[in-house]
């Protein structure tokens, strides 16, 4: 009995141990080279970026920033297209 409680407290330490690294995963850089939003090439140097869902996604300038955010699906749509 004593056994089977330690196993059964092993998984779920392991389960919760997982699931907090999980929950701080770096988010996936897309890397795309031109804007969703006006269609420019991004200034890889430096690119204003934004994240959803996990991912980030190159803008060419801060303005860009508040259309992606109105709607961010729009924009994710015309970023896989480009690839």
């Amino acid at each position: 009995m004593i056994k089977r409680c330690a196993v059964v407290a092993a998984v779920i330490i392991g389960l919760m141990c997982t699931a907090a690294f999980a929950g701080n995963a770096e988010p996936e850089k897309v890397n795309n080279t031109i804007c969703p939003v006006t269609g420019e090439k991004v200034f890889m140097q430096k690119p204003v970026t934004v994240e959803y869902n996990g991912k980030v996604y190159n803008l060419c300038c801060p303005a860009c920033v508040g259309a992606f955010k109105a709607d961010p699906e729009k924009y994710v749509k015309k970023i896989a297209e480009q690839k």
